[in-house]
């Protein structure tokens, strides 16, 4: 699976079922709670899968459980993948990460601890040291207090790769049965797409193409419970 493609498809996910409240109300609310985020994911416009994203408000950051399953065939070409990622966030900073993934059956697992002025990544048990200040390639939310550049870790497979988003204007999306007014912005560098953030700049859509297959994740569902 090229990188691209797997950056597209990871995103996030929960396990616990949350009372949901009107989108409208969801999307704008700023009190802490815990909010599921349900994704579609589409290859060359037909469905491949789901992606669901589990943020549960803390005192200091954001607790993050991750799920994405993806089946796509394309003519005699038949792709599976599963992952599964766990972040945790203080501020704006990666405080820890696991992850486990299967992709087309080859099995990936990442663990990423602090360490003295860094944190540390074990990829298949092959350790190796992060800068403290990098970012994920699922790019579930604009970082709260510096620009959306530097190195990031792809999630599912533990490569570090150098990246910017820059703003492309905005645009209205729709979600569920709400159009909100939503930032662009184009991911530059080791990596390539569109991104679009809500009001509470949390991730809505995403695009990119991929050795030709054009691939959209596209929020769907919002549910969120308050504190």
């Amino acid at each position: 699976m090229s990188n691209n493609l797997q950056n597209t498809i990871v995103l996030a996910a929960g396990l616990s079922l949350f009372i949901g409240l009107p989108l409208s109300a969801t999307v704008q609310a700023s009190s802490k709670g815990a909010e599921r985020r349900v994704y579609e994911v589409q290859i060359d416009k037909k469905p491949a899968g789901t992606y669901t994203l589990d943020l549960q408000d803390t005192s200091d950051g954001v607790d993050l459980q991750s799920r994405c399953d993806v089946d796509y065939r394309f003519l005699v070409f038949h792709y599976k993948y599963r992952y599964r990622g766990h972040e945790v966030w203080k501020g704006s900073k990666l405080n820890s990460f696991e992850s486990d993934c299967l992709d087309d059956g080859k099995h990936i697992s990442i663990s990423v601890q602090p360490s003295a002025n860094a944190l540390s990544l074990s990829v298949n048990g092959k350790a190796r040291t992060l800068p403290a200040d990098v970012l994920t390639s699922s790019y579930w939310r604009l970082p709260l207090d510096r620009p959306p550049a530097g190195q990031f870790l792809e999630v599912d497979s533990g490569r570090v790769f150098k990246a910017q988003l820059e703003p492309a204007g905005s645009e209205r999306l729709s979600i569920g049965d709400q159009s909100h007014q939503c930032k662009r912005f184009h991911v530059k560098g080791e990596d390539s797409g569109d991104l679009w953030y809500d009001e509470e700049n949390r991730l809505v859509r995403q695009v990119s193409d991929s050795d030709g297959h054009a691939t959209v994740v596209q929020l769907k569902e919002v549910h969120r419970t308050q504190e």
